[in-house]
């Protein structure tokens, strides 16, 4: 019995697979964006209170939100945008 021998692809159809691949998962990554399905949270928890313990964030996290530049204030809307967990059944099931 021969061994088995794949037939060969030409490099013009190695590009073309290569390109198609490519632009399926530029296509797969960049479409849920645009269509909003994922991405960063759509809401911001809001805190009464604005300081680095309402925050949740210890002296450690402070002093290097700090040395970035931020201030309870700035860093509210970094710290408290966080992903909501919502699934939608009907839509996962179809």
């Amino acid at each position: 019995m021969s061994r088995y021998t794949p037939p060969e692809q030409s490099k013009a159809g190695q590009i073309f697979d290569i390109a198609v691949v490519v632009v399926a998962i530029f296509v797969a990554l960049w479409l849920p964006l645009k269509l909003g399905l994922a991405g960063a949270a759509k809401s911001i928890d809001p805190l009464d209170a604005k300081t680095w313990d309402a925050l949740g964030q210890n002296a450690t996290m402070a002093s290097i939100w700090e040395k970035l530049g931020y201030t309870p204030e700035t860093a509210h809307d970094i710290i408290q945008n966080r992903f909501h967990y919502i699934i939608d059944w009907p839509t996962l099931i179809i």
